[in-house]
């Protein structure tokens, strides 16, 4: 199964606002899955900065409930390595194709450091799955996190020269927004 863990980390007092902008926040997405042999490790990331808003979205909180969505610029995610990134994003993700990935998370309720479940959406490569999970509001800021198994999403298992990546992969994202 893909591991992909969504972590934002907002200040709890922006936690008391109406909306949250993730493109006007200092934002970043990463990955990291194990390729075999060997176990090595890969890591990925994206990030907001002046030049570029890599993230997008807006979470809506009202009361003790939180909904809203985190779209990903794929072709922005970085191994490091220039072929990997080519190989990641033109064979595996087709990002000329689908050029983003979007979670969406309809209204759920949230208290502060108790692990909530919750029910959304994740689509990635035109496939539209739901996904479970948890949400955790701690006092460094929101946790979401959720399993989706490649194959779910009609891509491919990347492999080259002899190593495959696992279908396991771990994502996170943090981010520290401003309230709107």
């Amino acid at each position: 199964m893909l591991h992909l863990l969504i972590l934002l980390t907002l200040p709890l007092s922006a936690l008391n606002a109406k909306t949250m902008d993730l493109e006007k926040s200092k934002a970043q997405v990463s990955f990291l899955t194990t390729a075999n042999p060997g176990g090595i490790k890969i890591k990925g990331v994206a990030e907001n900065a002046p030049e570029k808003k890599s993230i997008k979205g807006k979470y809506q909180i009202e009361g003790d409930s939180i909904s809203g969505n985190l779209e990903l610029a794929l072709k922005d995610l970085d191994t490091g390595i220039t072929m990997r990134n080519e190989h990641m994003t033109g064979k595996y993700l087709e990002t000329e194709k689908y050029p983003v990935a979007l979670l969406e998370i309809p209204k759920t309720p949230f208290k502060e450091n108790t692990e909530t479940p919750f029910k959304g959406t994740l689509s990635l490569h035109g496939q539209k799955k739901p996904v479970e999970g948890k949400l955790i509001a701690k006092n460094s800021g929101l946790n979401l996190d959720f399993f989706v198994k490649l194959s779910d999403h009609n891509i491919e298992v990347p492999k080259f020269m002899g190593i495959t990546m696992k279908e396991d992969i771990h994502v996170q994202a943090e981010s520290t927004v401003t309230a709107y």
